[in-house]
């Protein structure tokens, strides 16, 4: 009864009223992931300040880590925006504490850090926000969405995933090209070990949940794993097939740091109605082409400009982005989409590409802030909520992956599940990067 009163609580609190009850697809219904609710919030990252690459983590134990979250709104109108955390289970449902639970201060704040674009064209708001701060902190380990919203309307704007650490028990990977027989060329084996010492860790084969993900993807993550030798204190991890990622193709990318001049991928930049319009080169599958080993960013993206005097964060222009797959004809129960850390990981429509029967391409415009850009093209059928690489990209052993682990631990007194464990590694280690 008490999470399904604080699970109705929350929903009340962010839902329009409605004349009947909101399901998943009310626009105004809250995701526990990372979603955007309203198409003029742009370019969102959120990351533990000094380390933009990895996962948004905060070390419960390490009182001087803050996490960073900044994002653009398309308007030239101030709106004065509040945020607030929800604790969820390692499902990412909510969980079964109140906010009094696990945090000390203020429960909704507003975000007092913000900067009108110095730029030319598309203005916007740059809003930024550091946590914990002196209004917040956090108490409890797990699993967290943050949620921003107006403060007049109560609309959420977005919702996104953090994590608290609480180190108890540690993860050790073991990633090795697959020696199953027919991904042995495609695919990595993520095999890997728990270390148990401490003795208030009850049952551990029965009580720790696991999952691992490839490149910040959720949608292909590995989950619920349980050990399949225990020896002392260590549990093993160690499968043949239940355990593999298809390792997909290196990234592809573009660059338009600078619009003087046409950079990577860069054909063509023009001005329309005000607008920069910036035409990347057609692209051609890469399915069936061998493995070039090509050093990219694993999905990820940097803004940033050419001008070491510009903030990006208020002085990058948005640009329309112009992006072309040459495709001999339209899938049947398929669609393609732009994906990566530009999509926020995501298959949401308006990364998802329409077909040219003219110029036989599929194609996609998405508005974007000056930088540095990796991405792929990924396959999905119909009624599938995972993408897959392979059919366009091709998949490579030889590809490099980032591998997170994440360790949650349900104590049987409690009613919430803390993370234990978290660890990222990538594989295979370029030569250039063990150097």
């Amino acid at each position: 009864m008490r999470l399904t009163l604080h699970v109705l609580l929350i929903n009340l609190i962010f839902t329009s009223s409605y004349a009947v009850e909101p399901d998943y697809y009310d626009l105004n219904f809250l995701r526990y992931e990372n979603y955007i609710y309203d198409s003029r919030v742009k370019t969102v990252q959120l990351f533990r300040k000094g380390w933009k690459e990895a996962f948004p983590v905060l070390n419960l134990k390490e009182s001087g880590e803050r996490l960073h979250l900044s994002f653009d709104l398309l308007t030239t109108e101030y709106q004065n925006l509040e945020y607030r955390f929800i604790h969820c289970d390692a499902q990412w449902n909510p969980s079964d504490l109140l906010p009094i639970e696990y945090i000390d201060g203020i429960e909704e704040n507003t975000i007092l850090d913000y900067n009108f674009s110095n730029n030319e064209y598309i203005r916007y708001i740059n809003y930024r926000l550091d946590f914990p701060n002196r209004n917040i902190s956090l108490s409890k380990s797990g699993n967290y969405i943050i949620v921003i919203y107006d403060q007049s309307t109560r609309e959420p704007l977005l919702t996104w995933r953090f994590f608290v650490l609480e180190p108890i028990v540690q993860v050790s990977p073991d990633i090795k090209r697959t020696t199953a027989g027919k991904y042995r060329e495609t695919s990595h084996e993520v095999d890997f070990n728990i270390y148990v010492s401490d003795p208030d860790i009850m049952q551990p084969a029965a009580n720790l949940y696991v999952v691992v993900t490839q490149n910040q993807r959720w949608d292909n993550a590995i989950k619920g794993l349980e050990p399949r030798f225990i020896n002392g204190n260590i549990l093993k991890y160690d499968y043949e097939v239940e355990n593999i990622f298809p390792a997909g193709n290196e990234f592809r990318m573009f660059d338009f740091r600078n619009m003087n001049y046409n950079a990577l991928k860069t054909v063509a930049v023009k001005y329309i109605n005000d607008t920069p319009n910036v035409y990347l080169m057609p692209e051609e599958i890469k399915n069936k082409s061998v493995y070039l080993n090509r050093p990219d960013i694993n999905g990820r993206f940097y803004i940033e400009t050419d001008d070491p005097l510009f903030d990006s964060d208020f002085e990058g222009e948005y640009c329309k982005v112009h992006m072309a797959l040459i495709y001999p004809a339209p899938l049947f129960k398929a669609d393609i989409y732009v994906f990566g850390q530009l999509s926020n990981w995501d298959y949401s429509d308006r990364y998802k590409m329409t077909y040219n029967q003219e110029k036989r391409s599929y194609e996609l415009s998405l508005v974007l802030k000056q930088g540095f850009y990796n991405y792929q093209y990924l396959y999905v059928r119909e009624g599938s909520k995972t993408g897959d690489a392979s059919v366009i990209e091709g998949s490579f052993s030889q590809t490099d992956n980032d591998y997170s682990f994440f360790v949650y631990y349900r104590d049987p007194a409690q009613v919430y599940d803390q993370l234990v464990a978290y660890t990222s590694t990538t594989f295979p280690v370029r030569v250039n990067e063990e150097n």
